[in-house]
């Protein structure tokens, strides 16, 4: 991290092509529905599983395009935006999230107007694993980090090379809002996957998107707790 301008983004390219891009995307899809069926037939099967070891597991399939390409390319990780990154990006990332985290808020509170809930119940896994601790790893180290290299350094990179910045955090964008699952908050997670991606193409790097995203998910699995805690569900 440093305060001198980043290099301009046509300067970042990157080896993999559109086709490996699309089949990264694929495959992904692939292993993750193959695991939700299997989670699904070992519910079925009475089985336990400690979910918070599934929650972190779930996270690394989507280190899989990533390996690959690294073994293919023998590229760093550098290439996939764990670079450098002027500190002016995260000032302007942290006011711009403000907003989409108000714009969230008024979201909400519409759709709770007309009796659609938009949140997401993690009391039930709060109480099977006993500590948040797990659960705290999933959402404020793992997925910030494993995601924005998927979704950023991988796809929105490899596609921005090919369709411009601003198509490629479009795609990118809903292929990150459709797998959070979560039809009622699409509009939320869009949001913040567009300012990930917008965050990547300036300067370069991933490291504001990550560090955003982590802020993001901690503060919401801080306030679920809080409100757990307090008997105010």
């Amino acid at each position: 991290m440093d305060t001198q301008p980043a290099p301009p983004a046509e300067n970042h390219t990157v080896p993999w092509s559109l086709r490996e891009t699309w089949f990264g995307v694929f495959f992904l899809f692939l292993f993750i529905g193959l695991a939700v069926v299997a989670l699904a037939v070992i519910g079925q099967l009475g089985i336990a599983l400690d979910i918070g070891l599934v929650l972190n597991l779930g996270e690394l399939l989507f280190l899989l395009p990533i390996f690959w390409l690294i073994i293919k390319y023998n590229i760093g990780l550098d290439v996939f935006g764990l670079r450098r990154f002027n500190l002016r990006v995260l000032n302007l990332g942290f006011g711009l999230m403000v907003l989409v985290y108000l714009v969230t808020v008024a979201y909400g509170l519409i759709l709770d107007f007309f009796g659609i809930s938009t949140g997401v119940d993690l009391a039930p896994v709060l109480e099977e694993i006993g500590s948040p601790l797990p659960l705290i790893i999933a959402a404020v180290i793992a997925a910030p980090l494993v995601e924005e290299l998927f979704f950023r350094g991988f796809l929105f990179y490899g596609l921005r090379q090919h369709f411009g910045w601003r198509w490629a955090a479009l795609i990118s964008t809903a292929f990150f809002a459709l797998l959070h699952l979560q039809p009622a908050n699409l509009l939320p997670i869009a949001l913040l996957g567009f300012l990930f991606a917008y965050l990547s193409h300036i300067s370069n790097s991933i490291w504001p998107a990550i560090i955003l995203h982590a802020v993001f998910n901690g503060f919401n699995v801080l306030l679920v707790y809080i409100v757990i805690q307090n008997g105010l569900v």
